[in-house]
């Protein structure tokens, strides 16, 4: 019996180490004026060797004609695959390589107002290397 609860301990601890691979952040924007914004980058989990899509998100967006967010992560676990621009907002300017950290960028200098709209923004595609050790690997996004 005490075999079996040993066994089962070490496949609980390995199962939360696998629960805990990768996950994410959620970032506060700041606007100017009394309006403030929200950037939410969605929480994911996978094993080694998996893909995984993470959602850039904007909530409560106070108003905006230009954006640059710049997504850092550990490039020894995670390599970017791809990325989906959703359109919501016009002027997509992304960099062309899958490097950390990434630059999505939206411009707009001839826009006749502010943009408002709210949901996803783009989707990344990462794969967790097959050397990505268990833990958690963060998504950091930064923003000008």
């Amino acid at each position: 019996m005490n075999r079996i609860n040993r066994i089962s301990s070490k496949i609980f601890a390995v199962l939360m180490v696998v629960a805990m691979l990768f996950s994410s952040v959620a970032v506060s924007v700041s606007a100017q004026g009394e309006n403030n914004g929200s950037i939410v980058v969605s929480n994911v989990m996978g094993n080694a060797g998996e893909m995984v899509s993470i959602d850039v998100s904007l909530a409560n967006n106070p108003g905006f004609t230009c954006m640059i967010l710049n997504i850092s992560y550990d490039m020894d676990a995670l390599e970017l695959i791809s990325v989906s621009d959703s359109g919501l907002i016009p002027g997509k300017n992304h960099t062309p390589s899958y490097n950390s950290p990434y630059q999505l960028t939206w411009q707009n200098y001839t826009a006749e107002s502010n943009f408002t709209d709210n949901g996803v923004i783009a989707t990344l595609t990462f794969k967790i290397k097959d050397s990505a050790a268990n833990g958690k690997y963060d998504i950091g996004v930064y923003y000008d």
